[in-house]
């Protein structure tokens, strides 16, 4: 092994010197304490939660945001917490306990710490914009369950409180937003360091990690580690490569990142030599603002050297020894977190061996340990494992450290062996090559794999490397052992051996014996394979759509080499296709027959590929070049192919799509394409691939109309509803530009979104659209949809049933799922939740046993921001009608749930509800039920729509609730009219009118002067005297709703005017102008009474004796009315006072 190790050392002394691994200086660096107060994060408790405040005047930055930040690691373990970071301008300067208020979300997600001193930084998904006029404070949480000894970050002490910390051991995390009540203060803060940004404008990147370690690995091996890329600018960032500064690190990721979203971004160590390759890389991209850069630290070792993690269960590993009773496995607790070799407490004295190897100049060991209980390691070196000589002696410390040693005095074959004073931690160890003295082991895993059939004319053989193999022979005939083709071609080092072209229908064995200098493997495997029969296709056009034989793979003829295509029944058209796995160990390759193309001008082959979600076993997202199909041609039977399409979808494709391949160069030739699907098999970002309707022909010179399907059944739905067809697609299939003059229907109530003056498409282009079924009659519909283009008609068969619903009047959702039938529910949001029906045993209903609920949140997804529609089937609004229903929110806490009532007078598309019949934010009182009941008046006499939709709910919100929905008529409460006693008609002068309703409580207003009655007429209060003809009009009032007016007309009956004398009592003088004497015929008792006009009593007198006299100078003059009254005899005279 090659001394890399100088190098190394630089390294570490540039880390430990410097303290800090970003390209960028932080703008801010607060803190230098190195006490451990748990601060921001205690990774030795299981959960922790703190806050810390920073003051204006040690920022002091003006229109910047905060994107990055950076806490100092004391370096004792490699941990990978998962955390959130708050942010929130407070004016605050200490802290009593945890502060809620404006607390923002500034990043989610893993915090990676190796087990070296030195600033973690974490890049901000959510910058944070500071206003330099407040006190800034942080806040994290620790959400990680376990415990993390040697663990902490450094503190720095303060005058005050400036730091409150809550810890524990018992799940849940704890909620910022909902703090403790048990915490502790602190006059500490963690050491920080923020680096601030110009606000952007445009595109911007935030990178969680900014640090990758990707410690050792062999020469020309590799190893990906990703990034999360975060676009937190206002418009959309392009990655376009990676900026390696010539270190050996590349990425597959290439595309665009919306505003607030990010992509995984995979970063690849691909060392060709030895070294250390320490340094910074960035992703190359459109942002305006400084490059944001991720360190990178990794080593290359001798593609033979030993690296020993102690993963494997066996111990001691292979090739390695142990003494009795000394050193075991410990399966936890390791540099790397899992196993790690252990000299326990109750260990004896013994070495720990390494394999024989072979120490050249220059040669190093490495490896990391720490110990507990003062644990001291010994590292020997012996070339017989009799005699050992103490190379080093390490006093260790609790945390994992890195130790090089110098092997230069030992070279030579020898052992290295670790021993020491217990209780010692031993991980991760790289030491230079075995030492080879016996002959290496077979080769296994051939491939092609023995006993393949139907193999292809030329094969590339490989196998698995060979313990202590220095090469390789191959050995390759139709005999057995084989000679009379390949008789030991010695092939280096090299893994794979392509065959020259063989014969059809042949069977052929092969061997590989690994040699090195103490000779040849004994019982080398020989292996055999079978090659395809020769049919080749010679008439044209070829086609295959892989039906037949039930879509067996590969079809006859074809050759699946090593049988990783599958079939599926996924297809592009018909019912199979052929489908190559996420997961294959290496490139699945299909290959056609030999094709003999006929001597035309033009020859080309298309095909349809489909990337993702084949035969729906797909789901998450796709990243580009994790997988990728190669379209190859070859005309020397495999000895060389030609690369004639590559493919690779950056997204899930949901269809599938055309390609096309130019054979025409290779016209009077026999040639084989082969389809090669290539994958490193990533769980997250590899996809299957499926091919189907392989064509081979001449080439096409005019346009040619192809579409997805040619027929639509939408099935049997409501009137007066509405469907949305899958979606259709029309390409052009052939040469030139495809374009439509005209589309139409041959009956009504269908639509498209479908517009022919914007389809304009080249070879392989596609348009999307899609039919709607909107029936507003009952009956059964079948029309046909006829697409001209100047590349052929086409036509689309659709059929659908409309029912007759009749007119909603009452849901209560008990007789059927939510949607009921004719209504409509929409996600707008697209997370697949709408309004669905919930069982009163969760979630109780007004009435019955069920309701509609719509939610905001979900324990296992969290805050879901919906916007769900819930639209009613048809109303018919009458006269004098009410629309009502019951609402209830689901929590007392989380009740603020918004919702929105709309009504459409046209139709039940969403874009039709523009008229607010009600809106409100749900209060803690409604989590009991309410009715809402609204006045339909101004609908009357037409058919309606009304639809409920659930959206701009604030976060960590929970439930809307309905039930009980109607259309009623309104109890309208009639008032009744006023009557009169006595009724209308002829009366005695001073007869007492009284004006009663039948309705309760209802007040009367009337008026004397012919004026209609309302509430700002006279009150009734008491009866109405007629002295005179009058007319009375009287109302009755109650709840805002008026009676009929009534008339009541009165006339006074003129024969008891005078009719004093009559009844025994005599009056005079009248007129009068200063004494009225009244006398009576009888000397009982009479009571006499002066009245006004309108009946108000004016003066009264008794009369005892017979005779009364009445000075009337006190009265005004006028007319009056003169009443006596002896109890059986009364009698009226109108009286003249001058």
């Amino acid at each position: 092994m090659k001394k890399i190790y100088p190098a190394i050392l630089l390294t570490i002394g540039f880390i430990l010197a410097n303290l800090t691994l970003s390209a960028q200086a932080p703008d801010i660096e607060i803190g230098d304490g190195e006490e451990d107060q748990g601060l921001p994060i205690k990774p030795f408790i299981s959960y922790s939660y703190s806050q810390t405040i920073f003051l204006q005047e040690e920022l002091n930055i003006e229109d910047q945001r905060i994107h990055r930040i950076a806490f100092y690691y004391q370096g004792g373990r490699k941990v990978e917490d998962m955390v959130r970071v708050y942010m929130a301008h407070t004016e605050q300067e200490t802290l009593t306990g945890f502060i809620t208020e404006g607390l923002t979300l500034v990043y989610e997600g893993p915090y990676p710490v190796m087990n070296q001193e030195g600033w973690a930084e974490i890049g901000l998904s959510f910058p944070f914009e500071y206003n330099n006029e407040d006190n800034l404070l942080i806040a994290m949480t620790e959400d990680s369950p376990g415990f993390r000894f040697n663990s902490y970050f450094y503190s720095t002490a303060v005058d005050d409180n400036k730091s409150v910390l809550a810890t524990k051991d018992i799940s849940p995390p704890f909620d910022p937003f909902n703090p403790p009540s048990n915490y502790q203060m602190l006059n500490y803060r963690p050491n920080v360091r923020l680096w601030f940004e110009e606000i952007p404008d445009g595109p911007a990147i935030s990178i969680q990690p900014s640090q990758l370690y990707f410690l050792y690995i062999r020469e020309n091996e590799e190893k990906s580690l990703n990034v999360n890329v975060y676009n937190t600018g206002t418009e959309e960032l392009v990655i376009s490569g990676l900026d390696s500064e010539g270190l050996p690190f590349t990425s597959n990721f290439s595309g665009t990142i919306a505003p607030g979203q990010s992509q995984l971004v995979d970063i690849r160590f691909l060392p060709q030599q030895v070294g250390a390759f320490n340094g910074f890389v960035a992703l190359q991209s459109n942002t305006s603002l400084n490059p944001v850069y991720i360190y990178v630290e990794a080593f290359a070792v001798n593609e033979m050297a030993i690296i020993e993690t102690f993963q494997e269960t066996t111990f001691p590993p292979e090739q390695w020894s142990v003494d009795p009773n000394s050193w075991t496995r410990r399966g936890f607790g390791g540099f790397m977190g899992g196993g790690n070799a252990t000299l326990g407490s109750t260990s004896t004295f013994g070495y720990l061996v390494t394999p024989k190897l072979n120490i050249q100049q220059g040669d190093e060991l490495i490896f990391y340990s720490s110990e507990f209980q003062e644990g001291e390691l010994i590292v020997s070196h012996s070339t017989d494992q009799e005699t050992w000589t103490v190379i080093d002696t390490m006093s260790l410390t609790r945390s994992f450290k890195r130790y090089i040693i110098d092997l230069n005095d030992y070279q030579g074959a020898g052992y290295i062996g670790f021993s020491g004073t217990p209780v010692i931690y031993l991980d991760y160890i790289i030491a230079p090559p075995i030492q080879l003295e016996t002959p290496p082991n077979p080769s296994t895993n051939p491939l092609p794999y023995d006993g393949l059939t139907n193999g292809f004319i030329t094969q590339v053989l490989e196998w698995n490397p060979s313990a202590l193999a220095q090469g390789y022979k191959v050995y390759l005939g139709t005999d057995d052992p084989p000679t009379n083709l390949v008789n030991g071609q010695d092939v280096g080092t090299n893994r794979s051996f392509k065959t020259p072209v063989l014969n059809n229908d042949t069977e052929y064995f092969w061997q590989i014996v690994p040699y090195n200098e103490h000779g040849d493997a004994e019982d080398s495997p020989v292996w055999s394979f079978q090659t395809v029969a020769y049919e080749p296709v010679v008439e044209f056009p070829f086609e295959e759509g892989f039906e037949n034989d039930n879509g067996a793979v590969p079809p006859a003829g074809w050759i699946n080499q090593d049988g990783f295509w599958l079939t599926t029944t996924d297809a592009n058209t018909g019912e199979f296709a052929a489908r190559a796995p996420f997961n294959h160990p290496v490139d699945a390759i299909l290959i056609t027959p030999p094709l003999q193309l006929p001597e035309l001008d033009d020859m080309a082959m298309t095909f349809y590929w489909k990337n993702g979600n084949v035969f729906n076993k797909d789901i998450g997202e796709k990243i580009i070049g994790h997988d990728t199909l190669y379209v190859e041609l070859t005309a020397d039977h495999g000895q060389s192919w030609e690369v004639k399409g590559i493919f690779s979808a950056p997204a899930i494709m949901q269809e599938y799509m055309p390609a096309g391949i130019d054979l025409s160069a290779f016209v009077g030739e026999e040639i084989y394409i082969r389809f090669r699907h290539s994958t490193n098999a990533n769980p997250n970002f590899a996809r299957a691939v499926g091919i189907d309707d392989i064509l081979v022909q001449g080439a096409a010179t005019e346009p040619l109309i192809w579409l997805s399907n040619d027929n639509w059944d939408a099935g049997s739905i409501a009137n007066n509803t509405w469907k949305t067809s899958p979606e259709f697609r029309i390409r052009n299939l052939g040469a030139d530009i495809l374009t439509v003059s005209q589309a139409y229907f041959s009956d009504d109530w269908f639509t498209t979104t479908l517009v022919a003056e914007d389809i304009s498409l080249a070879f392989g282009e596609e348009y999307v659209f899609t039919f709607a079924f909107e029936p507003f009659e009952v009956g059964d519909f079948m029309p046909t949809f006829t697409i001209e283009s100047n590349g052929g008609e086409a036509e689309i068969e659709l059929l659908g049933v409309s029912e007759f619903v009749p007119p909603f009047t009452f849901e209560g959702f008990e007789d059927s799922l939510v949607p009921p039938h004719g209504w409509m529910a929409h996600d707008m949001n697209g997370d697949q939740l709408t309004w669905m029906r919930a069982w009163n045993h969760a979630i109780p209903a007004h009435t019955g046993t069920f309701s509609a609920v719509s939610f905001s949140f979900d324990p296992y997804v969290g805050n879901l921001n919906p916007d769900n529609w819930l639209v009613t089937s048809k109303i018919s609004v009458g006269e004098n009608q009410e629309f009502s229903f019951f609402v209830a929110a689901g929590d007392p806490v989380y009740h603020a749930d918004f919702y929105t009532v709309y009504v459409s007078a046209t139709t039940n598309r969403i874009d039709q509800f523009e008229e607010v019949l009600w809106e409100e934010t749900l209060q803690p009182k409604d989590t009991a039920w309410s009715e809402r009941v609204f006045d339909m008046t101004q609908f009357a006499g037409q058919d309606i729509y009304i639809a409920f939709r659930h959206h701009n709910t604030p976060v960590a919100q929970y439930i809307v609730r309905l039930d009980d929905i109607e259309i009623r008529d309104k109890v309208i409460d009639v008032v009744e009219a006023p009557y009169a006693i006595p009724p209308s008609g002829m009366v005695e002068m001073g007869t007492e009118v009284q004006l009663l309703t039948d309705t309760e409580d209802a007040l009367i207003f009337y008026t004397l002067n012919g004026d209609e009655p309302d509430t700002e007429s006279t009150l009734y209060e008491e009866p109405v005297v007629v002295n005179e003809d009058l007319t009375i009009r009287a109302v009755a009032w109650k709840d805002d709703l008026y009676s009929d007016v009534s008339v009541f007309e009165y006339t006074i009956d003129q024969t008891w005017v005078n009719d004093i004398t009559i009844k025994g009592f005599e009056v005079y003088p009248n007129p009068v102008t200063e004494i009225l004497n009244v006398r009576k015929s009888n000397d009982k008792p009479a009571i006499v009474s002066v009245f006004s006009t309108q009946g108000k009593l004016v003066a009264g007198f008794k009369l005892v004796n017979q005779e009364l006299q009445i000075d009337v100078r006190k009265f005004e003059p006028g007319i009056y009315i003169l009443k006596i009254d002896d109890g059986e005899n009364a009698g009226y005279s109108k009286l003249i006072i001058q």
